[in-house]
């Protein structure tokens, strides 16, 4: 009898063991990513005609295309950013969308 309980114990906890694993395995998966990262891309080092967010005078500010003017300067001081946001924009961020824009202004002046 005391061998069922023990078959029954395991039986219980196989779903709830497979539970924690998936959920560490996503948790793991999700702490990769970066925040705002979806529909945004790294600089490619051939600039094509694109929107583009980067550190213009000390200030964040959107291209177009391989413009060496900003279409429109945003009232956010990159040095306010932590670091790896001013190297993210002094490279150059690709902005694939209206609303991957609009989530990157709001990270930025959040």
């Amino acid at each position: 009898m005391q061998r069922k309980t023990r078959d029954e114990e395991r039986s219980r906890l196989m779903p709830v063991l497979i539970a924690c694993v998936l959920l560490i395995g996503v948790a793991a998966w999700t702490s990769t990513l970066l925040p705002g990262e979806t529909g945004i891309k790294e600089a490619p080092t051939e600039r094509a005609a694109q929107q583009m967010l980067r550190e213009w005078n000390g200030q964040i500010a959107l291209f177009e295309g391989n413009s060496d003017k900003p279409a429109e300067v945003y009232e956010v001081t990159v040095a306010t950013l932590p670091k790896e946001e001013q190297e993210r924009l002094r490279e150059g961020i690709v902005v694939e969308s209206e609303e991957a824009l609009a989530l990157l202004l709001d990270n930025y002046t959040s």
